[in-house]
């Protein structure tokens, strides 16, 4: 008997009834789609199913559901006729639709064995029932063309050296790296008796996630330099940067700086070369984009560079609950998994504390703040180019430092352990985020080192 999560047919149904069917029970608790059941009887109707078949069903589910679905289809002979079973798993990346009506619209959900339009009410439970899950978690069941996924796609030697320089650190030296290690970091998962790899695995451990992924075939970075003040000048240089997330930041990296210019900076009574905009933005704002990008949309991360202004377009909206007047104080991890393996690279604060280092170089290069515009679809983040002519001096400010930092450091000492704790004790505030900021900034500055929920002074004021 149909219910919710199950539904027959007995020959192959056309495209609309299929793609909406599936929708609506990848946006409930999953199910079963049986084509080749006779209705009356509800047993093998006699069909007679082929490969080909089963490769046309994945092509017009996958071209025309989004979030791009992971969907199993099996052909299960039996005497009395083959069924194709189509198994729909519980997802978390809703509200899954149809891609040539959007949202809502396009929006499916399963009531009892009907399947029908989602209401506005709908949508909305949806959107809250995504937000438990980032889409770096889900797993990859086939690769490009058709092949069963396996962890193979991923970068073994990088992968092994991550994985026991985290047990290194918890006292646990590993001699050798099992299945059950990949999972614990989550870079892979096991479904139905199979380990399967993540996407957020696949994005920081595989070589070639664009070739060997579809879904994740625009999950790159483009760079552009034009000609003048707008994107209808002439295209001096670009460039595309692939590979991992990690190898796609450092080339951007690279690309930026070469197109910026070269200047002298004073501080204090010390002269250094410096760039027109600080290195320590650059970094921040691109591995701000890898970090935070929705990457269940088909699009890049895109890089252009004007004669008077840097660009930094991301794919989706900001996460729920962040706006561009709050970014500073809100901070709102949407992939946890690759945000956990930059910080465990380096690359990321784990307090959240991008945005505080990129204002507050900022305000001591003394250059405009950034401008950011969310359109719902991307996220793009200006920065004015200083003007600087090449070798140009100009003088930066010293780091100030607040009452509260100096409280901090005057009370730390040298070669001594603190926890975070202790720092709450020393500032008498009972907020844990708010104490985490300010050592945050006192790291950026170089007073402290700050790993997990340990302090320690690096030098003092």
């Amino acid at each position: 008997m149909e219910d919710r999560n199950l539904e027959y047919s007995e020959g192959i149904p056309e495209p609309h009834r299929l793609i909406t069917k599936i929708i609506g029970m990848l946006n409930g608790s999953g199910g079963k789609f049986l084509i080749g059941i006779n209705d009356d009887t509800k047993k093998p109707a006699g069909k007679k199913f082929f490969q080909q078949d089963e490769h046309r069903l994945i092509q017009v589910l996958t071209d025309n559901i989004l979030p791009r679905p992971t969907i199993n289809i099996q052909i299960k002979s039996d005497l009395l006729g083959d069924v194709i079973e189509i198994h729909v798993w519980e997802e978390l990346d809703c509200p899954y639709y149809k891609k040539s009506e959007a949202i809502p619209e396009g929006v499916y959900v399963r009531i009892g064995s009907s399947t029908q339009k989602a209401t506005k009410e709908d949508v909305a439970r949806l959107f809250r029932k995504r937000s438990n899950s980032g889409y770096d978690e889900k797993i990859i069941t086939l690769f490009s063309g058709f092949k069963s996924a396996s962890l193979n796609i991923l970068n073994q030697s990088k992968l092994e050296e991550y994985i026991k320089n985290i047990f290194a650190l918890k006292g646990v030296p590993l001699q050798n790296i099992t299945n059950e290690h990949i999972i614990s970091i989550k870079a892979a998962s096991e479904f139905e008796g199979a380990i399967y790899p993540t996407i957020g695995g696949i994005l920081m451990f595989c070589d070639d996630p664009h070739g060997q992924v579809a879904e994740l075939s625009s999950c790159y970075i483009r760079g552009a330099m034009f000609k003048g003040d707008t994107a209808r000048g002439d295209i001096i240089d670009q460039k595309e940067f692939k590979g991992s997330l990690d190898s796609q930041i450092q080339a951007a990296f690279v690309f930026v700086k070469s197109h910026l210019n070269l200047g002298a900076v004073i501080k204090g009574i010390k002269r250094k070369d410096a760039l027109e905009i600080p290195d320590s933005v650059i970094r921040e704002l691109i591995i701000n984009a890898v970090t935070h990008r929705e990457y269940s949309i088909g699009a890049t991360i895109n890089i252009a560079i004007f004669n008077d202004r840097v660009e930094f377009y991301s794919p989706g909206a900001l996460p729920t609950g962040v706006t561009p007047e709050n970014i500073v104080d809100q901070s709102v991890i949407r992939n946890k998994i690759i945000a956990e393996y930059l910080f465990r690279m380096n690359y990321i604060e784990k307090f959240g504390l991008g945005w505080d280092k990129i204002m507050l170089a900022i305000q001591e290069y003394g250059i405009m703040e950034p401008k950011i515009d969310d359109s719902g679809s991307s996220v793009k983040v200006t920065i004015r180019r200083a003007r600087t002519t090449p070798l140009q001096t100009r003088i930066v400010k010293n780091n100030i430092l607040s009452m509260s930092e100096r409280k901090i450091l005057s009370n730390l000492e040298k070669g001594k352990v603190y926890r975070i704790k202790d720092i709450m004790d020393i500032v008498g505030s009972s907020s844990e985020v708010g104490v985490k900021k300010i050592l945050g900034g006192l790291r950026s500055k170089g007073y402290l080192n700050v790993f997990d929920d340990n302090v320690e002074l690096k030098r003092k004021i």
